[in-house]
Formats: C-alpha cells, sequence, structure tokens
C-alpha cells in the first residue's frame, strides 16, 4: 500500500483480475470443476492459446476430462489473469490460485479421485507431497530456476526475445 491508505493502481488491476477469474470459476458446473482440477495435474499448463505441443489450457485439461461445457468466459479470465501476451505457460503460482478457486464451495466427492501417476492427486498439479518418490512436477521449469527461462521457451516451440 502507498502511504496514506491509498491503493495503487497495479495493485487495483490485479484486485480486479483476481475477482473476474473467481466469478468466471464460480459459474464453472461442479463437473466442470472437477474435470479441470484433474486435468490440471496432467502436464503444463499455459495461457494465450488453447494448446501447444503438450502444454494446454485449463479449459482443454477440462474438456479432456469429459467436462463439455462452454470456456470462452473463463478463458478470457484466465489469460487476463496470467498477465502477459502471447503464449505462455502459467506460473505455479498462478495454478495453485486457480485449484484453490476451483476447490472452494466444490462438493466434496465420496468417491476416491485417482492420482496422476507422480504420487500427487490430480489437483496438485504433480507438485504435493510425494509418496513414491518421483520428483515433484514443476510445469517445465527447470529445479532451481523461476521456470521464465530459454527451456520453457523451447518447449513451446517459439524463442522470444
Amino acid at each position: 500500500m502507498l502511504s496514506g491508505g491509498m491503493v495503487g493502481a497495479g495493485e487495483v488491476l490485479q484486485r480486479k483480475r483476481v475477482r473476474t477469474l473467481r466469478e468466471a470459476v464460480d459459474r464453472l458446473p461442479a463437473e466442470s470443476r472437477r474435470a479441470m482440477l484433474q486435468g490440471l495435474g496432467e502436464g503444463p499448463i499455459i495461457a494465450g492459446a488453447y494448446q501447444v505441443g503438450p502444454a494446454r489450457c485449463p479449459g482443454l485439461a477440462a474438456y479432456r476430462h469429459g467436462a463439455r461445457t462452454g470456456y470462452t468466459e473463463f478463458a478470457k479470465a484466465w489469460d487476463r489473469y496470467v498477465r502477459g501476451r502471447g503464449v505462455r505457460r502459467a506460473r505455479e503460482d498462478d495454478i495453485s490460485t486457480l485449484i484453490t478457486m476451483l476447490r472452494t464451495g466444490l462438493p466434496r466427492d465420496p468417491k476416491p479421485v485417482p492420482t496422476n501417476g507422480n504420487g500427487a492427486g490430480p489437483h496438485m498439479n504433480g507438485g504435493g507431497s510425494q509418496t513414491n518418490g518421483a520428483a515433484p512436477r514443476t510445469n517445465g521449469a527447470t529445479p532451481g530456476t523461476n521456470g521464465d527461462g530459454l527451456e520453457r521457451a523451447r518447449d513451446l516451440g517459439r524463442l522470444r526475445q
């Protein structure tokens, strides 16, 4: 916060992006939320495109798990929330925020949900507690980096300057 209790323009814009994404997520049916949660744990998540190689947007991830919902409003809110231009990988903190939003208000599923094969549940994007000794998933980032390195650009088949 700025002195005098005033809020900066950047903070106001971020709050608006969060609110818009929250509203879009709230409008998704429960089955679409569950499908998206499962899909988030299966590979790189991107913004700015539907799919690039193995990387996909959260809407496509949900679709691949059987959800047949229109995702236009969600996709626009997601792209604005993740910020930036063009195709880019979502940061882990952005994915964590989305996971929290998807889970909030979602009724508990009484049947067990299968894991995604790396020891973490599908709701963890592979980054949860490990039970089989597998290395944590980093959404394509090299461990020990912030994930914005050249390896990410190569993964997406684009080198941006």
